[in-house]
């Protein structure tokens, strides 16, 4: 009994190792895409939008490291990254409307970013009742 309690525990260490890279690189875009949230959240306050859409862009390097196996991941992450960086470029020139805008495409892709990131912990095979690998 005491044997198969340590090889339950040892499977679900390997098990908890294996799946812990895929947990910190979805963590890292949703960190991104909560600051994206919150410069959208902000429309109308330039100085707002920027420093949500610049404390975005301080967490994107480490979100496409996580990442970096996953390239459809990385290019929307990059995607994001662009209308960050025209966010914060819009709101230290006022413009709050296009900073917005920029903010609000930038969530989408970050959106999506994420989204294929859970497609592809998922694995190939989708899990439908009654379906196998």
């Amino acid at each position: 009994m005491k044997m198969k309690h340590q090889i339950q525990s040892c499977i679900f260490a390997v098990l908890f190792v294996a799946a812990t890279p895929f947990v910190r690189a979805e963590h890292h875009i949703q960190q991104v895409l909560q600051h994206a949230d919150d410069a959208v959240e902000a429309a109308g306050d330039s100085q707002a939008i920027k420093r949500h859409a610049q404390e975005a862009l301080d967490l994107v390097d480490e979100a496409k490291l996580a990442n970096a196996d996953h390239s459809d991941v990385v290019k929307l992450i990059n995607k994001g990254e662009a209308e960050l960086s025209s966010a914060v470029t819009n709101a230290a020139e006022f413009n709050a409307n296009t900073a917005t805008e920029d903010a609000i495409d930038a969530k989408q892709a970050l959106e999506a970013a994420d989204k294929v990131a859970d497609q592809e912990k998922a694995g190939p095979w989708p899990i439908e009742q009654g379906a196998r690998p």
